[in-house]
Order: C-alpha cells, then structure tokens, then sequence
C-alpha cells in the first residue's frame, strides 16, 4: 500500500470518527429507518425516551407514532420526502416507560449500505407544548372571564328592555278585560302584544347566544348583522348613558369568516370603552362605519367606532391592546377587555386600529379579510 492511499486511509478514519463524535454528542435525535424498521438511534435519541444500546434497531419504527398521528405523520413525511423540503412537524413518540413524549421532526432521503434508507433528526419538545397547552388554558379562561363581564355589563340594561315591553303586555291585557271593547281594538292590542312578545324573544335569545362559552365556531356571516345583535343588546345601556348611535353602513358588504360570538365580543368591549370614555362629555354619540377596502393587496371588511371622547393620548396608543393596561379609575375595568379583543381579531386573521375621530374622539377600526 502506497503513502497517498495509507493517508486516505487514515483521512477516511478521522472522518467516520468526527461524524460519529458529532453523532453521539449531539443534544438532536437522529435515526435511520429503512423498509420500515429502525436500523440506526443515536445516544441522544435512546436517552431521551428511555432506552439502552440496541433495543430499537430492527423495530418498526410506526410502533412507536402515536395512533392519532400516525396518519397525519405519514402524509407530512411523504410530502418532505417527494418535494425534498426541510419542512418540520411534530407529534408524539411513545417512551420505553410508556408515556407519550412529543417531537419535533425532519426527514431526508439517504443512502445507507448501499441502500435507500431514511434520515430523521428530532428534538424532544414535550415541554414546550406543555407550556403551549397551559397557556391555551389560561387563555381561555381569561377569554370566558372576559365574556362574563361584558355579559355583567350588559344585564342591568337587557332587564330594563325586557321590563318596558312586559309593561306595555301588562298594561294591553288589564285593558281587553273590558267586555265594552270592540272585536277590531282587541285585534290591535293583541298584535301589539304579540310584537312585544317578539322583541323580548329576540333579546333574550341575542343575550343568551352572546352568553355561550365555546369554542370558536367559525361561519360565512355579514357583519351589519352581528353589529345590529350587538346594538340591540346594548340599546338600553346606551341611552342610559345618553349616547346617541348613528350607522352608515355600505350597501354591498361582502361576507367575512368568523365566530359571530367572539366578534361580538370585540364589538361589545369597544362600544363599552366608547360609551366609559364619553362619561363626563356633554356631546355624546357613537358614529359605527361598515364597509369595504383594499389594502397591502388584500380585501377587507371593516367595522369602525368612533366616539366624542377624550380621545388616547400617542404615547398611550401603542399600548391600549397590552394586558392588564388601563386608563380608567381603580375598581373600572380589568385592563384585559382590549387585549383579548386584539386576540380574538388576530385569531380571525384580522386587525384592530386606533386612531383619532374627528370630534377629538377615539376610533377603533376591526378589519376582517373578505372571505374567498
């Protein structure tokens, strides 16, 4: 044997040597599989799920998907490996002790003993969905607290609109007890009972819808329609405040995708802030805009609602939507009621503005994509 092929050789050497200490110093799991079975696990790979030297070679390597993801694991590999793109995804790997441990994986085509063979690498990630799942939790919680004190807001003035209609019932039926009335006025008052009957119908089922707490249930829906369930639940907190609602809404409004609940939800909030922020104003009145625009080359429905209030100071616009910030006095508002607006919108694929009315006022802007 020649110098040159010795010091191949001996190059060959050092490099099998350097992969394999990368390979079992590495803090990634990488495995081989080839026909379906495992045929290579790194240290990394056995130590995080609990197994010692070659327990996992000749196994398949599906035994140890998740049932529930296996499907879904199969599709995500085949579509990596026929397009040969790095794309990660996780799911869950079963440990040696039983438990499930999620994963974070990426797979590429190679070649292994002269054979086509699969290469995974995958970093254990259990506890990052853990905090995912408990952050989902909290969020919710915060979300159905949220809806419980819009719905505290709205009670005492949904009662006062339930009360004028029973009154006016009350006082039609005490009056057809006259045998003197005539068969024509009592078909009037009876219709003016029954058109009373209706709205209490209707109030009741608007509260009680906005009420439920659920997950978001998205639907093709027109936006006037939910503004309108919204402004009908408010009616009576509004002119007990003395504010005055004027709409302008577009003719041809295109639909949006959305949850109507959750999207009352926001529009609930703002006009509350509206009607707080006019509290100590003599000129009182909600402006609420619905129409169509194009921006950054996407189609938008918006919803605005502008007030005659004090308006937000600049250095406080940038931090309206922050949790737990607020501008109102002690025992008024949670600070949350804005931030969990911002959030529902988001989850909508949408966007939520402030900025000046022209009465010196505030004016949200909500902006739902169109939908396709």
């Amino acid at each position: 044997m020649d110098n040159v092929s010795e010091l191949k050789i001996e190059n060959r050497v050092e490099e099998v040597a350097l992969y394999r200490a990368i390979i079992e110093q590495s803090l990634v799991g990488i495995g081989i599989i080839q026909d379906g079975k495992i045929v290579f696990a790194s240290p990394y790979l056995l130590k995080a799920f609990g197994y010692d030297g070659e327990e996992l070679i000749g196994k398949e390597a599906r035994s140890f998907i998740h049932p529930d993801d296996y499907r879904w694991v199969k599709e995500r590999a085949s579509e990596m490996l026929s397009r040969g793109l790095p794309i990660p995804y996780e799911y869950r790997l079963q440990a040696k002790n039983g438990d499930y441990r999620w994963v974070m994986e990426v797979v590429t085509l190679i070649t292994f003993k002269g054979r086509r063979a699969v290469l995974t690498t995958a970093i254990d990630v259990t506890e990052k969905k853990k905090t995912e799942m408990e952050l989902g939790a909290a969020k919710d919680m915060l979300l159905k607290a949220e809806r419980l004190a819009s719905v505290a807001t709205l009670a005492a003035g949904v009662t006062h609109e339930i009360l004028n209609p029973l009154n006016i019932i009350a006082v039609y039926c005490q009056m057809l007890e006259d045998p003197q009335i005539s068969l024509e006025e009592r078909k009037r008052m009876l219709a003016i009972c029954r058109r009373q009957v209706e709205r209490i119908v209707k109030i009741t089922k608007d509260l009680n819808k906005f009420a439920q707490v659920h997950e978001h249930t998205m639907e093709v829906l027109d936006v006037r329609e939910v503004m309108n369930s919204v402004l009908n639940m408010m009616a009576a907190n509004l002119r007990h405040a003395q504010v005055e609602v004027t709409r302008d809404y577009g003719e041809k409004i295109p639909p949006v995708l959305a949850d109507p609940n959750a999207l009352g939800q926001v529009m609930v909030n703002i006009i509350s802030n509206a009607i707080d922020a006019m509290e100590k104003k003599e000129k009182r009145f909600i402006e609420i805009r619905i129409g169509q625009e194009e921006k950054e080359g996407k189609r938008w429905v918006y919803i605005s609602c502008a007030d005659t209030g004090s308006g937000i100071a600049p250095e406080i616009k940038a931090r309206i939507f922050t949790p737990f910030f607020t501008t109102k006095e002690v025992g008024k508002g949670t600070g949350m009621g804005l931030a969990v607006a911002y959030g529902i919108i988001q989850e909508h694929g949408g966007t939520i503005d402030v900025e000046d009315s022209p009465w010196g006022g505030a004016k949200l802007i909500v902006r739902l994509p169109v939908r396709q």
